[in-house]
């Protein structure tokens, strides 16, 4: 199994700078047997790459011992002509931080042609379930799809290709790669050639300048071709469960029609923090443990795994869970966890959209919490690595 995590900013001068990407690792060695290998990849690096690695696995020990044969350093020096040509053209429809995003959709041109399969994750990702079992995704893709993703779970990519084309678009988070098709495959080279030429995908209803890639570049890219009616790229795409890209943003509460949007039926596999003030949080959870034990990561996977087309009316009874959240999506609890460690209260209040659903203004968000401290009664059954019956799994 074979794990990939994206540094770019950076040079690779100091280990430390991989510090994002380090704690993620503890996340995913605590959901693991031991055998992930993890590659990293930077833009450059100036130490000797066995010297760097001595460094990373210094400051990342694993529960699974020695990890210095399981974490792998790739960068972009030796790319070819043709992946630095073809990612500069691609690069003219980004902006901002979009223009090195934009790696991942041509991560087949950075990793070894060994490699036929990758996960990539983003740093921000809280895994609270085997990882295995996200890897056995891979087992569902058609003969045709290559790449794994799960939707956008908000309105973004609605309004960039029309409220009426059904498609949500696909957020980059996670990804799964199945790199040995991704390097056969024509249609795939086509696409990218296409954009990198500036031609606009066929079938889209939208204005010549909103096909522009932005800020989030490799994820619109993506979205752009999967759209159902676009260059027949579609088929290239296997759609992940909701739960396995859990989104907390909640940057489009307000904007009507985000519940059925946001909506998840099934189990939270992982959580996504998605929004700056939650990756702190979440930093902080991943360095206090990494297993998820504590009382408000499970408050957290228990509301994402609760969502419901309306939030509820009233708090839960005390005990019920002392930590539950009271209403969805979990971005709720992750805001009046970070408003608590401000020290400051939000007052309730409510707005409704235009579909009759009451939401929470996100501007003004309940964000008094009970205590939740280390003698609290868990709001879950305890989620351990490896407990097969756990209700994240």
């Amino acid at each position: 199994m074979d794990v990939a995590y994206l540094t770019f900013g950076a040079q690779l001068t100091h280990a430390d700078k991989l510090a994002n990407s380090l704690r993620a690792i503890h996340n995913v060695e605590a959901w693991s047997d031991g055998g992930i290998h993890y590659h990293i990849i930077v833009a450059t690096m100036r130490q000797p790459p066995r010297e760097a690695c001595e460094a990373i696995c210094s400051l990342s020990p694993s529960r699974h011992g020695d990890m210095s044969d399981r974490i792998h350093l790739h960068t972009l020096a030796n790319l070819s002509r043709e992946a630095m040509q073809l990612k500069g053209r691609l690069a003219k429809l980004a902006r901002g931080p979009g223009k090195m995003y934009l790696w991942k959709n041509m991560i087949h041109y950075i990793l070894p042609e060994q490699l036929d399969r990758v996960l990539l994750l983003d740093s921000d990702i809280f895994i609270v379930t085997e990882v295995a079992q996200l890897w056995s995704m891979f087992d569902r893709f058609g003969p045709n799809q290559m790449i794994g993703m799960g939707l956008e779970q908000n309105q973004f990519y609605s309004s960039l290709f029309g409220s009426t084309s059904g498609a949500l678009g696909l957020n980059s988070g996670v990804v799964l790669y199945d790199l040995r098709r991704m390097r056969a495959s024509e249609l795939y080279k086509r696409q990218l050639e296409g954009f990198a030429s500036q031609r606009l995908p066929v079938g889209i209803p939208i204005k010549p300048e909103r096909t522009r890639l932005g800020y989030i570049a490799d994820q619109t890219l993506f979205s752009f071709m999967s759209h159902p009616t676009a260059a027949g790229a579609a088929e290239l795409f296997f759609v992940l469960p909701c739960g396995w890209n859990r989104q907390l943003s909640p940057q489009y509460w307000t904007t009507p029609g985000f519940l059925a949007t946001h909506q998840c039926s099934g189990p939270c596999h992982l959580l996504h923090a998605n929004f700056k003030p939650y990756k702190r949080l979440l930093e902080g959870w991943i360095q206090s443990d990494p297993t998820g034990r504590t009382c408000g990561v499970r408050a957290a996977v228990e509301g994402a795994r609760n969502c419901t087309s309306r939030f509820p009316k009233h708090p839960p009874r005390e005990h019920e869970c002392p930590d539950a959240i009271w209403a969805y999506p979990a971005g709720v609890y992750m805001m009046r966890e970070v408003a608590r460690r401000r020290r400051f209260t939000i007052q309730k209040s409510f707005a409704t959209d235009k579909l009759g659903v009451v939401v929470p203004d996100k501007d003004r968000v309940l964000t008094e919490l009970i205590p939740c401290g280390a003698a609290a009664a868990p709001c879950v059954p305890g989620l351990q690595p490896g407990d097969k019956r756990s209700r994240a799994s």
